[in-house]
């Protein structure tokens, strides 16, 4: 029987697992050889173009079939044969090579499924092979329905759900390549028009196979061996699909389905393999997750507080990812435009569980801003220009200390940023205290006038704290 009966066989019944093996045989021989003859594959499409001159158009074609046949003729008659065929069927109609792949491409899936977690490398591999020629194929064809994604991209989906990371990962890299390869030609081609059909499904939520990659790649975190390629993978969907990203990691620290230990471990490998300076340029913030791990700082569960904590001392050498977000929303805020002051409160008992569970970090508080956040420093006009985190972090608190009126809805951020202020203080050491305080100290004065003037006791007292900090930091220079 020729190889070409078994193929017509194999996928005419799926079922058979004895003919599926000889399929595995035949299209690895086949998908392998047919990947190296891409250059050639692109030329006989050429040849299929209209042509003015016929006659040096079957010349070419004769002149390519020459120099196939001289560079396999080593090769076993099975897969000359399938190459052969598939390159004379592209010749006639190219449509024909995609038909035959996506059934072969239905066939491996099928298999899987039924195999699910027993199925062998080989069949892994072969999955890979056949995604890779399905998705190389379209280059040569035109999307007939422009409003829809043919069957062969749900094949791909289908994989999402077999309990196989292996299978799920090539299922997932074949999908980022119809979204990387839309950006290679600057014309329109059929990639752009899958790319925008896989955009407007996310857009919709109509099926929700993008939501269902993210969460595969977060789970798959747990796997220490792959976790560089799965972040590689994560940073190339959250290029496209950042909101839906966002969504899935803000879910699985807060959902009861899955265990916080687990969720912040996966945060913390994220983390931490996005603090790479290959991946620094890439990585898009997730600030709402961020907050979500501070918060976990302080957690009541003794556990959950220590692994937590194991991410934040992780993070030392790169805390400016941490702590930046937080000074952003404290520059931009602003009382006359804000109608919650509270995320004042809530930005500054991030800061105080991060100085205080740990020590590193303010030390780390006296090195210069990054270059992003003395951008956005610049960007305000109200606020003077400054070098260190820590002389940021006293003019920001100033501010509110400063704020409207104390007996208005403000009073409650002026009370908790002088306590915050109050324990900065005495955490800092000497020298920084002294540049502190000398910055400082007119400014409260003058917020102490205006406590006495309002009758406000409570700030009074407040205030009169940090004046006796300040006084006892700095000796006899006041």
């Amino acid at each position: 029987m020729s190889i070409l009966k078994v193929f017509h066989l194999c996928i005419k019944d799926e079922k058979n697992e004895n003919r599926l093996l000889v399929l595995n045989k035949f299209v690895r021989q086949g998908i392998e050889l047919c990947l190296n003859l891409n250059d050639y594959m692109e030329k006989v499409i050429l040849d299929t173009k209209p042509n003015k001159n016929e006659e040096n158009e079957d010349n070419a074609s004769e002149k390519n079939k020459e120099n196939m046949e001289e560079s396999f003729h080593q090769q076993e008659n099975s897969a000359t044969e399938i190459i052969s065929f598939y390159s004379n069927e592209l010749k006639e109609n190219n449509a024909k090579i995609l038909k035959g792949f996506s059934k072969v491409y239905g066939v491996i899936v099928g298999f899987h499924k039924m195999r699910n977690m027993d199925c062998g490398s080989d069949m892994v591999e072969l999955l890979s092979l056949a995604s890779k020629i399905l998705i190389k194929a379209q280059k040569f064809l035109k999307l007939y329905k422009k409003d829809k994604l043919p069957k062969w991209f749900y094949l791909i989906v289908d994989c999402l759900n077999l309990n196989n990371q292996n299978v799920s990962i090539i299922a997932i890299e074949t999908i980022i390549d119809i979204l990387n390869f839309s950006n290679e030609d600057k014309e329109k081609n059929i990639y752009k028009d899958l790319k925008d059909l896989i955009l407007k499904d996310s857009k919709e939520r109509k099926y929700d196979y993008v939501k269902k990659i993210i969460e595969n790649l977060w789970t798959f975190l747990d796997y220490n061996a792959s976790q560089k390629k799965i972040v590689e993978l994560i940073l190339d969907f959250q290029h496209y699909f950042d909101e839906i990203f966002r969504e899935v990691i803000q879910i699985s620290l807060t959902t009861s389905l899955v265990d916080p230990e687990i969720a912040i471990r996966r945060f913390a490998s994220y983390w931490k393999l996005t603090n790479e300076e290959e991946f620094l340029k890439t990585v898009i913030p997730v600030n709402d997750a961020l907050f979500l791990m501070l918060d976990y700082l302080d957690h009541e569960n003794p556990l959950i507080r220590h692994t937590s904590k194991s991410w934040l001392m992780d993070s030392k050498n790169k805390l400016d990812r941490i702590i930046d977000p937080i000074f952003e929303i404290l520059i931009k805020f602003k009382f006359e435009e804000m109608k919650d002051p509270k995320i004042i409160t809530e930005m500054l008992k991030r800061f105080k569980t991060i100085l205080t569970a740990n020590e590193e970090a303010l030390m780390y508080m006296d090195n210069e801003i990054s270059q992003k956040l003395s951008d956005v420093v610049n960007n305000e006009d109200n606020l003077k220009p400054h070098n260190f985190y820590i002389d940021l972090l006293a003019m920001l608190c100033l501010k509110f200390i400063e704020g409207p009126d104390m007996k208005k809805e403000g009073s409650s951020v002026n009370a908790n940023t002088c306590e915050f202020l109050f324990m900065v203080l005495n955490l800092l050491d000497t020298k920084i205290s002294h540049r502190i305080c000398s910055k400082i100290m007119e400014p409260l004065l003058n917020v102490l006038d205006k406590a006495i003037d309002n009758k406000v006791v409570v700030m009074q007292v407040q205030v009169m704290n940090l004046l006796n900090v300040i006084l006892f930091h700095s000796g006899n220079n006041y």
